[in-house]
């Protein structure tokens, strides 16, 4: 319905939520690949919520 995706991956131990073209189809517990770009990521504290800032440059 709107404009993207979100799935939610496992990467080791972790999950992570991807958000992703609106026609991406996957299969629960299918294997995928996953690429981004650093200058999109947002990271948060685990313990607050709080977003923490990020320097994709470095």
């Amino acid at each position: 319905m709107g404009d993207s995706t979100l799935v939610t991956v496992k990467v080791g131990k972790h999950l992570v939520a991807v958000k992703t073209d609106k026609n991406t189809k996957v299969h629960m517990g299918e294997n995928v690949g996953v690429r981004f770009d650093p200058k999109h990521l947002h990271f948060f504290d685990t313990t607050s919520g709080t977003r923490v800032a990020f320097d994709a440059s470095r």
